[in-house]
């Protein structure tokens, strides 16, 4: 039994090794809007997270000890990203020593390194300006990622035509006399935020469109 016992933990720890694991932790802070989204950011990618806020003083311990590990003494800024063990951001380690970098960027580099598995849902944390957790707001208002201006109809819908394939929800809406090519419109704008960080990779110029 002993023996097996032992195959069976062998075999776990080659598969772990094998398809890779993610051990994922955000410092946060009530109210951080930077802190809600990136929250936000995660949760409609599907990557769970183990959220450590730092009215916690033993969670501000465990963080000031993380970035004097690495060396660094000066200010730091939340939310504090840790992938495997590693801080992410507000710096991070690389062989030419420590870098800092944007809080878009760090997320980026998370959600395309994530190596666990990843939820189907695209819920999404809303907060309002205390930190809470609330209902998202209801109101008459949609949010639009648009990807391209057009002079035209046509222009338009011959772009609409070469992005449709990557996003399903694409189309294209008048506002203020001009076709705007948007690739999903959302209800709440921490959403549309959110998707537009992954948007922008392709699409440098997109930008959020709040409409009626």
């Amino acid at each position: 039994m002993k023996r097996l016992l032992q195959v069976l933990f062998f075999l776990m720890l080659i598969t772990s090794m094998a398809f890779g694991q993610s051990d994922f932790v955000l410092y946060t802070k009530k109210g951080c809007i930077d802190c809600n989204r990136t929250k936000a950011f995660f949760n409609i990618s599907g990557i769970n997270f183990k959220e450590c806020p730092i009215s916690d003083p033993a969670n501000v311990e465990e963080m000031a000890a993380k970035l004097k590990a690495i060396g660094h003494n000066g200010k730091s800024y939340l939310p504090m990203i840790i992938l495997n063990g590693k801080v992410m951001f507000p710096i991070h380690e690389t062989d030419a020593g420590l870098k800092h970098w944007s809080l878009d960027d760090a997320m980026l580099y998370v959600d395309a390194n994530w190596k666990g598995n990843r939820n189907a849902s695209r819920k999404v944390i809303y907060t309002d300006d205390e930190g809470a957790e609330c209902e998202a707001p209801v109101n008459n208002y949609r949010y639009s990622l648009v990807l391209k201006n057009c002079n035209s109809k046509a222009q338009a819908e011959a772009y609409l035509k070469t992005v449709k394939g990557k996003y399903p929800k694409a189309g294209v809406l008048v506002f203020r006399n001009t076709y705007k090519v948007y690739s999903e419109d959302f209800a709440d704008s921490r959403t549309c935020k959110a998707y537009l960080i992954k948007v922008k990779k392709a699409f440098p110029k997109a930008y959020m469109l709040r409409h009626e």
